[in-house]
C-alpha cells in the first residue's frame, strides 16, 4: 500500500515536472534583442509531452509479479489518466499553434527526442503540422529555439502555467524577451485535477498571444536599430 501510494505521489509530481528544465540566470536586453532577430529568422521547436518515464516507471509495476490485483486496478486506472492527459496536451498544443503562430517557421517534437535535436541528429524527430515525422524538414546550422509546456520559474514569475520559450540548451528567456504565454487551467475529475487547458478562445489562446507579443517585439528591435 506504501509503496503504491508513493508511485502515485511520483507519478503527479512528475507531471508538473516533466519538460522543466530551466535555470534562472541573468538575461540582458541585448540578449533579448539577439533571440528575437535569431527566432524570426529560424525555427521554433515544440516540446511534445510523453511522459514515458512514469509510464515505464508503472508498466515495470504491473509487469512485477508481486504486484497484488488491488494495486494493479489502481496503476492501471493512474496510466489511463496520464496517458489522457498526455494526448490531450499533446493534441492541443498542436492545434493551437498550427492556428495561431505565424512568427517564424514551425516544427514539433516529442520531448523524449530533444536531446538528440541538440546535438544535431534529427532523424526520426522532427513532426509537421500533421504530427507526423517529416524527413524533409531540415534544421541545418539554422538557429532554433524550444517551447514547451508547464511553470514558469518562481525565480522570475510567480509561477504559472504557459507556454515558454527555451533556448537549444532547454534554458527559458528572460525579459524584456516576451518568452512566455500564460495558459489556463481546467479542473477535472479525478487523480489529475488540473488537466492543462491549452486551446483558448479568440485572443485569450495562448499560442495567438505568443504570436503577437512577439512580433510587437520584434518591430520594437528592428525599429530601434533603423
Amino acid at each position: 500500500m506504501y509503496k503504491t501510494l508513493l508511485l502515485c505521489c511520483c507519478c503527479l509530481f512528475g507531471l508538473v515536472l516533466e519538460g522543466q528544465n530551466y535555470e534562472p540566470e541573468t538575461y540582458s536586453r541585448e540578449q533579448a534583442r539577439e533571440d528575437i532577430v535569431a527566432l524570426k529568422q529560424g525555427w521554433l521547436i515544440v516540446r511534445l509531452p510523453t511522459f514515458r518515464k512514469k509510464l515505464e516507471v508503472i508498466n515495470k509495476r504491473l509487469a512485477d509479479p508481486d504486484t497484488n490485483l488491488a494495486t494493479k486496478g489502481r496503476l492501471i486506472k493512474t496510466k489511463k489518466e496520464i496517458k489522457a492527459e498526455r494526448d490531450t496536451i499533446r493534441r492541443n498544443l498542436r492545434l493551437t499553434f498550427n492556428k495561431h503562430y505565424r512568427f517564424s517557421k514551425l516544427a514539433f517534437i516529442d520531448d523524449s527526442c530533444t536531446l538528440k535535436l541538440k546535438y544535431g541528429d534529427t532523424a526520426g524527430c522532427l513532426r509537421d503540422k500533421w504530427h507526423e515525422l517529416d524527413p524533409n524538414i531540415k534544421i541545418g546550422d539554422q538557429p532554433f529555439y524550444f517551447a514547451r509546456y508547464g511553470e514558469t520559474s518562481y525565480e522570475t514569475t510567480t509561477g504559472v502555467y504557459a507556454i515558454v520559450l527555451t533556448d537549444r540548451n532547454f534554458k527559458d528567456l528572460g525579459k524584456p524577451f516576451p518568452y512566455y504565454s500564460r495558459a489556463e487551467l481546467e479542473e477535472q475529475e479525478g487523480i489529475m485535477k488540473r488537466v492543462r487547458k491549452i486551446f483558448g478562445k479568440k485572443r485569450h489562446d495562448p499560442a495567438q498571444k505568443l504570436n503577437r507579443k512577439l512580433f510587437q517585439f520584434y518591430n520594437i528591435v528592428i525599429n530601434s536599430e533603423g
